[in-house]
């Protein structure tokens, strides 16, 4: 596999996390009878709409930018790992929760997700430091995220 391709997978395991909580928040705010719940979800839903953005622009980006931003063959080990290490819930069993389940469900999966996402994305920003302008912002916004979650949990 080449380096680049290891950059590529990383952003597209990216993305497919962030269309994954796109998916789950707005089934989980047409399902939801709280009015607190459907306001977040449709915030975080949008918020997740933007991060796939930025993130497929990074992928878009890297094959011009990789003369520029060489992988060592360290580095992209890394890369794969991270994302062989990024297991992620079956998109219909996420949506099946969000409308089906119970709510302290779609929430506890919900922490899961935003937890699982910060680490993916930590282990992205770990390998490369170079795009710190793009991927601190939205860790930062999936942490509020999870703080929001967990106050929600335990209303």
């Amino acid at each position: 596999m080449s380096d680049v391709k290891s950059a590529e997978e990383a952003f597209a395991a990216a993305m497919a996390m962030e269309l994954v909580g796109k998916d789950f928040y707005t089934a989980l705010a047409m399902a939801s009878d709280r009015a607190d719940v459907r306001e977040f979800c449709r915030f975080a839903a949008a918020a997740e709409a933007r991060h796939y953005s930025v993130f497929r622009q990074m992928r878009d980006a890297w094959a011009g930018a990789r003369k520029a931003i060489p992988l060592t063959p360290e580095t992209a080990e890394k890369l794969r790992a991270i994302v062989k290490a990024n297991i992620q819930p079956d998109p219909q069993t996420v949506r099946k929760v969000g409308v089906h389940g119970s709510l302290k469900d779609a929430l506890d999966m919900a922490i899961r997700m935003e937890q699982d996402s910060i680490g993916f994305y930590q282990g992205l920003l770990a390998i490369l430091p170079n795009l710190a302008g793009q991927i601190q912002p939205i860790i930062v916004e999936e942490n509020a995220h999870l703080r929001d979650l967990q106050t929600l949990h335990h209303l």
